[in-house]
């Protein structure tokens, strides 16, 4: 899918001025003029992108992912991409929030976002039973692999099945180290 007026990526760097701080920027409005230590460096949060379909159960589900990821405490802090601001880019871009984009759109957008992980959610529902397929690629993969291809449950058992694979995950705890 394209942009209303040229490429995602054209669209984005015009829309660049008015876009959400960085993560750390966005926690802590304050400056410090102390140099800052290796160790502290080590310790910045991940920024993570959580992108599903754009439909109510896929923004359900892509948000009790968010909400697990924020809670995981396993190892160099999280920080969260909302999907407010998901939602903000994506329309300073040009495209329909409620449209689905492409996997090399989500890439984009993830490395724009500055994003160190990019979580894919693809959802399908049948008979009350959500199937999920995720995939996860990291900020220097040249691309994404699957996490699962077949997560069943409801919206809860979901979230923390994916968290779970997500724990498993090579890309994942490499991230998670730095």
């Amino acid at each position: 899918m394209r942009a209303l007026n040229g490429s995602f990526a054209s669209a984005l760097l015009l829309a660049a001025t008015v876009l959400v701080p960085t993560p750390p920027l966005a926690q802590s409005h304050t400056v410090s003029s102390q140099p800052v230590s290796i160790a502290m460096q080590s310790r910045a949060p991940a920024t993570v992108l959580v992108i599903g379909p754009s439909d109510s159960v896929g923004a359900l589900v892509a948000g009790t992912v968010r909400d697990r990821l924020k809670s995981d405490t396993s190892g160099r802090p999280i920080w969260v991409i909302l999907q407010r601001d998901i939602d903000e880019t994506l329309g300073l871009a040009g495209f329909d929030t409620n449209t689905p984009i492409s996997e090399a759109d989500r890439r984009q957008l993830a490395n724009f976002m500055r994003a160190d992980l990019l979580v894919s959610l693809n959802i399908e529902q049948s008979a009350g039973v959500l199937r999920v397929r995720a995939s996860v690629a990291g900020r220097t993969d040249a691309a994404a692999h699957e996490l699962s291809q077949n997560i069943v449950g409801n919206v809860d058992v979901v979230g923390d099945q994916v968290l779970q694979a997500l724990r498993q995950d090579s890309t994942y705890l490499r991230i998670r180290r730095r």
